[in-house]
């Protein structure tokens, strides 16, 4: 019994000298990784903070396809879209017409 224990501290001891060659090695990691999670949590705000607005998004929106196409190319671009979708609902309701009962 008094055989293990010295034996049981020296285990001990390089246990702890591998815990603290690990402990650098994630704390080299995480440094690596700090700014760009950094950036990644920066991102994941503003992608909540626009989608807890869609009013504003929907201005950015029209305010950036304005200053590219001008007003006619939107409302030409408007007029187009509002067209693509009454093609889609006739033919799908060809597709698949409402059960009349």
């Amino acid at each position: 019994m008094n055989n293990s224990i010295p034996e049981t501290m020296r285990r001990r001891g390089e246990l702890l000298v591998r815990i603290a060659a690990q402990r650098e090695c994630v704390a080299e990691t995480v440094g690596a990784w700090r700014r760009p999670l950094a950036l990644a949590d920066r991102g994941w705000l503003v992608v909540r903070f626009l989608y807890a607005r869609p009013a504003l998004v929907v201005g950015i929106a029209s305010l950036l396809a304005l200053r590219r196409r001008g007003v006619g190319g939107v409302l030409l671009s408007g007029w187009r879209m509002w067209r693509l979708c009454k093609v889609a609902v006739s033919l799908l309701g060809r597709v698949n017409p409402r059960q009349q009962g």
